[in-house]
């Protein structure tokens, strides 16, 4: 499978890491919610069961999100000891060789060609994915630092909702 990272996650995580967990906590929902985005769109990209004679359903019943137990990052693919082990050969294809089978026979595999469904699925999504982690990251670091009420409002903006507040009463 191909491993995309983004640059400065493991530096973000240690920061986040040690806001306090109601901070945490959106962001992880943004993190989930982007890594189920890409999931789903590559399940929809991914051969259909019966398209070909190898198209089994074994790499769609074992395609996962996993989130990691802070919460703070996620993986798309098949993972472990029962994963998927073909499916970098469906995203990238394979070229035609030999394979060599017990008792010494030869059987030469016509290869297959590449069938992306895991790699669009992250370039289709990754702007919108940024954005939304990348705006859970400001809300939870402006909430930490006191800027933001637990309504949503800005501290900044305070005055005028008192003066508004006043206004109001009889």
């Amino acid at each position: 499978m191909a491993r995309r990272r983004l640059s400065g996650a493991t530096k973000l995580r240690r920061l986040l890491r040690r806001l306090p967990v109601e901070a945490q906590a959106e962001v992880a929902t943004a993190i989930e919610a982007a890594a189920t985005r890409i999931h789903d769109d590559a399940l929809a990209a991914m051969p259909a069961v019966g398209k070909n004679r190898y198209a089994t359903g074994e790499l769609r019943a074992k395609f996962k999100v996993k989130i990691r137990k802070d919460g703070l990052g996620a993986s798309v693919g098949s993972f472990g000891k029962r994963r998927a082990r073909h499916a970098h050969l469906v995203e990238f294809g394979a070229r035609p060789h030999a394979i060599k089978m017990p008792g010494g026979a030869v059987i030469q595999h016509p290869g297959s060609p590449a069938q992306p469904f895991l790699v669009p699925a992250f370039k289709a999504n990754k702007a919108r994915n940024l954005a939304d982690i990348g705006g859970a990251v400001d809300r939870a670091l402006k909430h930490t630092a006191g800027l933001v009420t637990d309504d949503g409002d800005s501290l900044a903006a305070l005055p005028a909702l008192i003066r508004r507040t006043k206004d109001a009463d009889p």
